[in-house]
């Protein structure tokens, strides 16, 4: 990688991110990407290659693209509402050779800003006015290969908001484009045309009815011309363009043009004869008032010296010599020009030539000259040595690009004067070393360039003079092969810099970097060798670092990897360029802020600490490897990657993926496989189903379908989806039907049995639950909490309290245990709990029956629960005592007490006085245990 370039991250995601069919993907505003015919980003941009059918092909991408390119097969035609789902559509691009664009192609695309139309060959492109109707918001158009001429005469009446209309090599008659111009709304206020010849007649405009009509333009602004040869019959036709935004044209056909034309801003002379003087240049470019002056031009005499005294009032000057060298160049010709702001200068010298360390002209020996120039690009090869002299008179510099022009060394104190300078590029040249004067005096430059040169030393202190620096690009570090075979470089940067890269090419790399440590700026750096080694780690430095960009085999500092001392690190990219490097990522952990992680040809199947190389990264939200030789997933590799959103794995060996997986993956939006082979297992089967059904995340099998994804057996390969379904499968709908049927059968049979045997089932519940009391107890050796459960109601606690305690829990020994519920029972405890639990800890129950009772519905479960117990034990466990006189008619009406009292004995309790103690003594003879007895 020569030239450094920031966006790498980008990039290299654009092929990850968002394939969304096999022939579009989806890209977002993050993204810096060339697509073919720069198609440009934006909140979210399509891009299709291989369409025929533009409604079907593209019906799997999203709906709410901003710019949509689309590549055309051959002969593919544009249907009625191909393009209707996008309503939110500015920019379109289409490429291809287009047989036809039927009426209603551009329907529903009112947010439409700019449309373009490319075809690789000359088309025949039939448009009417009803097609570009549907456009009514549009204000540019450009045509690429698109013949005007089988165009409809008023293709452009329905267009009233166009502004910017181009054609490139689409029209050879001049007079076709000012037929179709007179329809065009007068808000159209650009023009651009670009053609390989041109005819230029007086046009003869005709209706296709044949009724003919006159041209009548409004006046458009800006008018752009790019010709080849032209041939002019008619002068007038150029009446309707008097001025001129930039006309390209060769010598011999402006002088044929001139006389017509009144203005031109930027005028482009090409000169295919032998160029021996720029004053009938000049004079035409001051006719036309133009300050900006491009010439090209292939042939000179050796002694030419161009005479610019009639180009004084030049703001902008391209000199270009594209074919033939010259032996010498001579710049003095430039010192007159002193209104010019932009110079280029393209003079390549034979290599014989002698003069090589010839100063810029319009300095040397001119110590009172300062010239308005603001920006210079030279590519010329005559400039051995650079010095101060060269740039004495450039102090209002701003840009220099001084390029493949063969320069060696630069001079201490060379740009003191150019204390304006932002850009410098001397990319391309011989520069061997840079002393810490070589920048002094550029305390307001931006960027610096010294891509492709021979560098063997820079000094440490060499960019401190840069204090406004921001991007500063060394290139590679060229050793010769005498000098040890580890490249030592030692730098301090200044402390504004937010991007620096460095690069010892093929070989090992120790970089010693520090920064002030009043900076806060965060860096983004990018250094390259075959391995790089970082010192002094734990400096300010590295605690600034958001952005670290490493080709290269291993990345230490010391003899570990770094990512302990990267802690503000946000992205991260490591390509290994020569053979996939197994350097220990295990402390890729430790970079908790990382928010885009990107391993390129980095091979993790030897990593000791796999499963925790992505732990702790929270933060993170893409995620590249680029050679995947795990060969099982599982959740612990994502457990803590709750924040990615895209997930690009390009697999290197047959692999399982688990169904856990993906669960921690909460916020996922893209999962990319490329070339995916997974095992021929069940545990694999999940994946097929998964990606087509979820709604959340769009996964993707570059190169596969999902119907078609590969997978491994023991006897070669055979497709998932087909494996799936013929070993892991069930049929999913009708185990639904069957398990809903059986659901409602299942419900509907609880309610019929609750609602005929509820009681029967109640009981049985309670009489399996005395069996197991029993049992335990019997296991425990009949050992029971109460001796009496006291079964009575609220109303009735007087007598239990005044009569029934004294004369069984006072009475004995052995003196009787009661449980009563207002005493006994244990708070915050389920009432019916409370009940059971204390009926089955007692080893009798004693109802005391009174109205009152038969009224209780607390009592009525009591009753209950205790003839549930009677029928599960076979024992006499319950006794009744009539408090008072109850009718025979209010007992009938509870059926199991009335039953009880049939076959079992009970106590009345006597009124009479005398009596009572009778009553005690059988109730106490009743009741205590048997021992007692």
């Amino acid at each position: 990688m020569q030239f450094f370039s920031f966006v790498v991250f980008k990039n290299l995601l654009t092929c990850v991110l968002c394939w969304v069919s096999e022939k579009c993907f989806v890209y977002e505003d993050y993204l810096d990407v060339k697509l073919v015919g720069d198609c440009p980003k934006s909140n979210l941009t399509g891009y299709c290659r291989g369409v025929s059918n533009v409604a079907l092909d593209l019906a799997g991408i999203p709906p709410h693209l901003e710019v949509l390119c689309v590549d055309l097969m051959k002969d593919s035609s544009l249907h009625p509402y191909s393009f209707s789902r996008f309503q939110k559509l500015m920019k379109l691009k289409i490429f291809g050779e287009i047989s036809t664009i039927h009426p209603g192609a551009f329907k529903n695309l009112s947010s439409l800003q700019r449309l373009e139309i490319y075809s690789l060959q000359s088309l025949n492109l039939s448009l009417s006015s009803e097609i570009l109707n549907d456009l009514p918001n549009a204000t540019t158009l450009l045509f690429i290969n698109c013949r005007l001429s089988s165009m409809a005469i008023d293709v452009f009446k329905g267009m009233k908001k166009l502004e910017q209309l181009g054609f490139i090599n689409s029209t050879e008659d001049f007079s076709e484009l000012l037929c179709r111009l007179t329809f065009v709304s007068s808000s159209l206020n650009y023009l651009y045309v670009e053609s390989e010849s041109l005819v230029i007649d007086r046009p003869n405009c005709t209706f296709s009815n044949g009724t003919s009509f006159d041209v009548m333009l409004h006046g458009i602004e800006e008018v752009s011309l790019i010709l080849g040869p032209v041939r002019l019959t008619d002068k007038t036709v150029l009446k309707y363009f008097k001025n001129f935004d930039i006309l390209s044209i060769k010598f011999t056909d402006f002088e044929v043009l001139q006389p017509a034309i009144t203005k031109v801003e930027y005028l482009v002379v090409r000169y295919y004869e032998k160029l021996s003087s720029f004053e009938e240049i000049c004079e035409a470019a001051h006719k036309l008032l133009s300050t900006a002056l491009s010439v090209q031009f292939s042939y000179i005499t050796d002694s030419f010296v161009p005479n610019l005294d009639k180009c004084m009032w030049l703001e902008s000057l391209e000199i270009c010599a594209i074919e033939r060298q010259a032996k010498s160049i001579n710049l003095t010709f430039i010192s007159v020009l002193r209104n010019l702001v932009s110079l280029t200068i393209h003079w390549r010298l034979t290599t014989e030539s002698k003069n090589r360390d010839r100063a810029l002209a319009l300095c040397e020996n001119q110590s009172d000259l300062v010239t308005n120039l603001k920006t210079v690009s030279l590519h010329t090869n005559n400039f051995q040595n650079i010095s101060y002299r060269h740039f004495s008179c450039l102090r209002e510099l701003e840009e220099l690009q001084w390029v493949n022009s063969n320069i060696e060394h630069i001079e201490d104190f060379t740009f003191n004067n150019t204390c304006l300078l932002k850009t410098l590029d001397l990319s391309n040249n011989k520069i061997s070393q840079l002393t810490k004067y070589t920048f002094f005096g550029l305390s307001n430059l931006k960027t610096l360039l010294i891509n492709d040169n021979k560098l063997l030393l820079i000094e440490p202190v060499t960019l401190l003079h840069l204090t406004s620096a921001e991007f500063v690009s060394l290139g590679v570090f060229q050793y010769p092969s005498s000098e040890p075979s580890k490249i030592w470089i030692n730098l301090s940067l200044p402390e504004n810099l937010t991007k620096l890269y460095i690069s010892s090419g093929i070989k090992p790399m120790t970089l010693l970097l520090s920064k002030s440590r009043k900076s806060e700026a965060g860096l983004s750096l990018h250094v390259c060798g075959q391995s790089v080694t970082f010192q002094d780690c734990d400096n300010t430095l590295f605690k600034s670092l958001v952005q670290l960009t490493a080709e290269t085999e291993q990345l230490l500092c010391g003899q570990s990897f770094p990512g302990q001392f990267l802690k503000s690190l946000r992205h991260f990219l490591i390509i290994a360029k020569q053979k996939p490097t197994q350097m220990d990522l295990t402390d890729l952990n430790q970079l908790v802020n990382l928010k885009s992680l990107i391993l390129f040809n980095v091979d993790l199947s030897h990593q000791s600490g796999l499963d925790m190389i992505f732990h702790n990264l929270s933060n993170l939200e893409y995620l590249y490897v680029s050679l995947w030789s795990v060969t099982f997933f599982n959740k612990d590799l994502t457990r803590d990657l709750q924040s990615l959103k895209v997930l690009y794995l390009h697999a290197n060996d047959v692999f399982s993926v688990m169904e856990n997986f993906v669960e921690p993956l909460k916020n996922l939006q893209y999962l990319i496989m490329d070339k995916a082979l997974l095992y021929c297992i069940c545990d694999n089967a999940w994946i097929t189903n998964w990606a087509k059904y979820q709604q959340s995340v769009q996964v993707y099998f570059p190169g596969s379908s999902l119907e078609s994804l590969p997978c491994k057996t023991a006897h070669g390969k055979q497709f998932l989806h087909k494996y799936a379904q013929d070993h892991c499968l069930t049929d999913i709908d009708f185990l639904l039907f069957a398990s809903t049927s059986l659901g409602l059968v299942f419900f509907m049979l609880v309610v019929l049995l609750h609602q005929l045997a509820g009681d029967y089932l109640l009981a049985f519940f309670h009489i399996a639950r005395a069996w197991v009391e029993e049992a335990m107890r019997a296991n425990r050796k009949g050992h029971y909490h109460f001796d009496v459960f006291v079964s009575y109601c609220g109303k009735d606690e007087r007598w239990v309290v005044d009569e029934l305690l004294p004369n069984l829990e006072k009475r004995g020994p052995p003196f009787l245990r009661l449980c009563l519920h207002s005493r006994d029972f244990e708070l915050g405890k389920d009432i019916v709990e409370n009940i059971t639990d204390s009926l089955y800890r007692s080893r009798h129950t004693l109802c005391l029956v009174s109205r009152n009772y038969l009224r209780s519905k607390w009592c009525s479960l009591e009753m209950r629960l205790a003839t549930y117990r009677l029928l599960a034990e076979h024992r006499d466990v319950l006794v009744l005592v009539f408090l008072e006189k109850v009718p025979h008619q209010l007992l009938n009406v509870h059926h199991r007490l009335s039953r009880l009292v049939k076959t079992q004995t009970y106590i009345d309790w006597p009124q009479d006085p005398a009596l009572h103690n009778a009553f005690w003594d059988r109730l106490w003879t009743k009741l205590a245990p048997e021992t007692a007895t």
